[in-house]
């Protein structure tokens, strides 16, 4: 459910739901607890995905405006990502 509210919200906000979006929204759904950008590009890249890093760090903002995970900064400088457990938000 939450992959087809997130399709609706980037669709509220005017964007196209691209071949690379979909593969990093299902593959965050797919994480468990906390993980790193670029953990993510290393999964989807041995899972023979073409997508790039800059995609990853564009689509994230997107996925925390959504709700579909959270932001947090551990002790060193690395952006962490983990799943929200919050209900996706939509624009109007």
């Amino acid at each position: 459910m939450e992959k087809q509210e997130f399709d609706a919200f980037i669709s509220k906000k005017g964007l196209k739901l691209t071949r690379e979006r979909d593969e990093i929204v299902s593959e965050v759904l797919c994480c468990q607890g906390h993980f790193a950008p670029d953990e993510l590009f290393v999964q989807l890249r041995s899972k023979g995905s073409k997508v790039s890093r800059a995609s990853i760090y564009r689509t994230i903002p997107l996925l925390v405006e959504s709700g579909l995970i959270a932001e947090v900064r551990g002790r060193t400088s690395m952006r962490i990502t983990r799943r929200s457990r919050r209900t996706l938000t939509t624009t109007t």
